[in-house]
């Protein structure tokens, strides 16, 4: 087996430096020579300096359980959620409170203190996606290391049901009449809105739709049999069946367009949506 050691690593950061996901802190000198995060524009950045600990320097064990999501193929999104979930947790509960610098030196009261400290802050969704990130990093570091799965036999908090808002029929009616119109843009986002209310897909996977009239393997729309590929969270395809109207809106679209290949998904400017990079 080998050994990952501690997690941490102190340093001094400069101006601009670079966090986990690409986000970037201004630093400057506090009271007493600290460095502090100046103006932070995340969350977490803002954690860790309260904690002292600059983590431009990660542990191995962080960066080796980042490596081992990114193998798996999870979405950039997904390696960057469960990355910064656990240095946050490690520089804010282990470091700030209780000075440790080991994984060795956690237990099962950490994390559950850590995840009763979320939730008399946030959401319980947001606690419960806390939680879900440090069960797959200990999972995966118990397989690693000789030490225990500290977050095995805990449950992670109680998520109550919150109805989803809906646009109500005359909202639509808004939505459609404000997109009437014969030029591309206004064909565009009419029929962006016919396919989203046929369908209730996400705009991710909307913007993600590729359209090539001449190269039926280039692309994600059949509107002879009223059907779209979908590119779903997780890498996942699937097939979704449109309206006669989602398909005569796309159709007019296709035929008022600039140019293609295309795809049809964000609205305005330059980009997938407008048949242009």
């Amino acid at each position: 087996m080998r050994r990952h050691g501690g997690w941490t690593g102190t340093c001094a950061p400069g101006p601009g430096t670079s966090w986990p996901g690409g986000r970037s802190c201004g630093w400057g000198r506090g009271p007493g020579g600290r460095w502090t995060a100046a103006g932070s524009t995340s969350w977490w950045c803002a954690a860790v300096a309260s904690a002292g600990c600059c983590c431009t320097r990660t542990g191995s064990g962080i960066s080796s359980f980042r490596l081992h999501l990114a193998a798996e193929g999870k979405a950039a999104t997904t390696v960057r959620t469960y990355t910064e979930a656990v240095q946050w947790f490690a520089a804010t509960r282990l470091l700030a409170k209780a000075g440790r610098t080991r994984w060795e030196e956690a237990g099962k009261q950490d994390v559950q203190e850590w995840i009763a400290w979320l939730l008399d802050r946030y959401s319980a969704a947001y606690a419960s996606n806390q939680f879900r990130a440090l069960q797959q990093f200990f999972k995966w570091l118990a397989a690693e290391e000789e030490i225990a799965d500290l977050v095995a036999g805990l449950r992670p908090p109680h998520v109550p049901g919150k109805p989803v808002p809906v646009f109500t029929g005359k909202e639509l009616l808004r939505l459609e009449r404000a997109c009437a119109g014969r030029s591309f843009q206004h064909r565009r986002d009419a029929a962006m809105i016919a396919v989203l209310r046929a369908t209730g897909i996400r705009l991710s996977e909307l913007a993600g739709i590729r359209y090539d009239p001449g190269d039926p393997r280039r692309s994600d729309v059949d509107l002879w049999h009223r059907e779209i590929t979908v590119h779903g969270k997780g890498r996942k395809t699937r097939v979704v069946k449109i309206t006669h109207d989602a398909a005569r809106a796309s159709t007019g679209t296709s035929e008022s367009a600039p140019g293609t290949p295309r795809h049809t998904g964000r609205s305005c400017g330059s980009g997938p949506a407008t048949g242009g990079r």
